[in-house]
């Protein structure tokens, strides 16, 4: 099989770095940056939260901390969907479209996984002409060890074991969707959000059990897992789901109103989230021994909510 040229590589990384800057340019103000990054919070090492000062260091430094690779920036695209900035959402689409056109060259054909996570540290310039250098860390001396020959690169970050890393580049170097560890992906079904497309929403005003193939006897999850450590992916599309308001109470409300939550938190989320749900979780999910997988699940059943429990 032919070795895919250091130059092919470097175009993928051009390409993600015109991304970053594209995104730079349109986010917006200071507030939708801030916004943006509080929904990484317990996916990102807080300190690597607090280190980022602007979207362009923020984006590069999922990048190298394997949240997203080059061929898969799913994740970034479900958050745009959340935060509704559908001009980014579009941005990220034209993306994937430009890496779909590149893998049916010489380029994907004969890459391998450990050149692609090299490249995602490599250090880049924008070539955009506007000066806009685009790294999460300064340059340095060394040389890296990228088996295509390529020139210095920083050292990889040293990962967060108690983090939870959605999308690892190691495992789908040619592919768009995203891929899972060995861990994550016990007891695991498909879930719409990797099968591309937008955010499910479930808006039928029932949940009907007999939509679902398998018995819902239990989650998929191990049911001691917290709820502060579900994977990005599936918190995601359960929040989502979960946000919809529903004839019959039965939707975040009910979940709220059953975890003891003040009424006046409800009536704030109701009125100012777009995404209420994630706020329930996000104030429950700390209750050790209390907010587990196992403990969502049965909520859910006893909501009559079957649609959700199978997410879990």
């Amino acid at each position: 099989m032919d070795t895919a040229s250091p130059e092919h590589l470097r175009r993928l990384r051009l390409e993600f770095n015109q991304l970053v800057v594209q995104i730079s340019r349109n986010l917006g103000d200071q507030n939708c940056f801030q916004w943006f990054k509080t929904l990484w919070a317990g996916i990102v090492p807080k300190q690597k939260l607090d280190s980022a000062t602007d979207i362009s260091q923020f984006l590069v430094m999922l990048l190298e901390g394997d949240h997203v690779s080059l061929t898969n920036i799913e994740p970034l695209k479900a958050q745009f969907d959340t935060l509704e900035l559908r001009h980014l959402t579009r941005l990220c689409s034209e993306y994937e479209d430009r890496v779909a056109v590149l893998r049916e060259t010489v380029f994907l054909s004969g890459l391998s996984s450990d050149c692609v996570q090299d490249f995602q540290r490599l250090n880049i310039g924008d070539t955009s002409g506007d000066g806009l250098f685009i790294s999460a860390h300064p340059p340095v001396s060394e040389s890296g060890s990228c088996l295509c020959g390529t020139q210095p690169m920083n050292k990889p970050e040293e990962s967060d074991e108690n983090h939870f890393r959605p999308g690892s580049a190691q495992n789908t170097p040619t592919a768009l969707t995203p891929s899972h560890s060995p861990q994550e992906m016990q007891g695991k079904e498909s879930c719409p959000l990797e099968q591309g497309g937008s955010s499910p929403v479930l808006d039928s005003p029932t949940g009907c059990s007999a939509k679902f193939s398998r018995s819902l006897q239990g989650p998929k999850l191990n049911p001691d897992v917290f709820v502060k450590d579900l994977p990005f992916l599936i918190w995601h599309q359960f929040t989502v789901a979960l946000s919809v308001k529903r004839a019959d109470g039965h939707d975040w409300r009910w979940l709220a109103d059953k975890l003891g939550i003040p009424a006046t938190y409800r009536d704030l989320w109701r009125q100012n989230c777009r995404n209420p749900a994630e706020k329930v979780l996000d104030s429950w999910k700390n209750k050790i021994g209390e907010a587990t997988v196992g403990t969502l699940f049965n909520h859910m059943i006893s909501m009559e909510r079957e649609d959700l429990a199978d997410i879990l």
